[in-house]
């Protein structure tokens, strides 16, 4: 079955360019700065300058914000790889822990208002 990895997502993602923070393995006092560069209920894909191994515990935090709106988040998840880049490495994370609450202000980012 030859079937397209866009079909398989569960979300539609959307792109963020935001800054996330991301401690390693329940290190929640030391944090790698990356950038955000696309968004899903289900997961995020974040630009580096670090390589993360893949299954690798992560605890996530960012802010979700528009011009008139923003909403601080906090998630959990697993690297599902860990790709280099011209200017770093691509992190897959795929969420394994996140509230309704934070599913729901996802959703909110991606319906808010462009000004």
């Amino acid at each position: 079955m030859n079937t397209k990895k866009s079909e398989r997502r569960k979300s539609p993602r959307f792109i963020l360019q935001q800054l996330v923070s991301i401690s390693v393995n329940g290190n929640r006092e030391e944090f790698l700065r990356a950038v955000g560069v696309n968004l899903s209920q289900s997961g995020i894909l974040c630009l580096s300058e670090v390589p993360v191994e893949i299954m690798t515990r992560v605890f996530l935090m960012l802010r979700l914000s528009t011009d008139n709106w923003h909403e601080e988040v906090e998630a959990e998840g697993v690297v599902l790889h860990s790709t280099p880049s011209r200017e770093g490495y691509l992190l897959g994370i795929h969420f394994s822990i996140v509230s309704d609450e934070v599913k729901e202000k996802i959703l909110q980012f991606f319906h808010a208002p462009v000004l």
